[in-house]
């Protein structure tokens, strides 16, 4: 049996062997690697400056500002619109999380699921007891029954939402299990691929690419 190779396969060998020189490396430091890392340090220039070793919220910034960039790169890809466009959506939903995360916008969030408003106990009232200077003394206002009460139910509610969206962040980046797909006994391809279509959630940080 003869086997024959067409030029193009050739060409892409040499083009392979090409890549792989030191010339070629040296030229793709300068050519692209360099300009690509002055680019990303203007991008994550905010995150790079304000970035601290020491709480894990500087960690959580760095990852939603790549997952900014991400998300425009795929807005911009050439994957058919369906797929891309609920990979969109869960890293937006992702991103959205984050800043959830990093602003502790869960008392607020509680606070418009329920109506109501977190009432303050930071206001102090002057008692009859003074200091040694003869100064009056004073003592923090008491909530009452029905405010303190309220202000549980915020703040029971503000944690479990946090919890709820932790659990939804990892749950976006970790995907789907595509074991569990019902998958359709027809052999055309274009049916079988809609109706995955259909299951896929956009979830499953491995599959964010374009």
């Amino acid at each position: 049996m003869n086997i024959k190779f067409a030029p193009t396969f050739l060409t892409s060998l040499r083009e392979l062997r090409w890549h792989n020189t030191k010339i070629y490396k040296a030229y793709e430091t300068f050519r692209y690697d360099i300009p690509r890392f002055f680019k990303n340090v203007w991008v994550f220039r905010k995150e790079m400056c304000t970035f601290q070793p020491w709480d894990y919220t500087y960690n959580l910034e760095l990852l939603k500002k790549s997952l900014e960039q991400t998300s425009t790169c795929l807005e911009n890809g050439y994957e058919e619109d369906i797929s891309r466009n609920k990979k969109i959506k869960a890293i937006k939903r992702a991103i959205q999380i984050l800043s959830n995360i990093k602003e502790y916008d869960y008392i607020e969030l509680a606070e418009k699921k329920l109506g109501m408003e977190v009432v303050g106990g930071f206001e102090f009232l002057p008692i009859e007891e003074v200091d040694e200077e003869g100064e009056h003394m004073y003592e923090m206002k008491k909530l009452n029954i029905k405010d303190d009460a309220n202000n549980s139910k915020i703040f029971d509610l503000s944690r479990k939402l946090e919890e709820d969206e932790w659990k939804e962040l990892w749950t976006i980046f970790q995907g789907q299990d595509y074991t569990k797909f019902k998958h359709s006994k027809t052999k055309n391809y274009n049916k079988h691929h809609d109706e995955w279509a259909k299951q896929f959630d956009g979830s499953g940080m491995k599959g964010w690419w374009d």
